[in-house]
């Protein structure tokens, strides 16, 4: 038992080693700069957020139709779109904060 556990374990150990094969792996990314990639990364989080914030205000709103009048329910779905209102202007400013960041510093990118 041991000289087969000795066996795999020196396969395990020397298989990569006396395996050479040649692998070619392309860049996935498509950006040539940092700035180019970050502001890919921006975009991508800004859509996103977009489309969730308009989501909650249409959870929001199904809340508020859906409440019958009950104060509880009605003051939940008051803060539900008040919130993604919120994150709305939030995700707009973020953007503008940071282009207005990166003239401030002298950066020539643009996010």
């Amino acid at each position: 038992m041991k000289k087969y556990l000795f066996l795999a374990l020196l396969i395990v150990l020397f298989a990569p080693v006396t395996i050479n094969a040649q692998v070619e792996i392309e860049n996935p990314v498509t950006s040539d700069s940092l700035w180019e990639l970050l502001s890919k990364v921006i975009d991508f989080i800004f859509y996103i957020s977009i489309s969730i914030a308009s989501l909650m205000i249409i959870i929001g709103a199904y809340f508020f139709l859906t409440s019958a009048g009950e104060p509880g329910k009605v003051q939940t779905a008051k803060n539900v779109i008040l919130y993604a209102l919120i994150g709305l202007v939030v995700v707009f400013l973020s953007k503008a904060i940071i282009n207005l960041l990166l003239e401030i510093f002298g950066v020539e990118a643009s996010i």
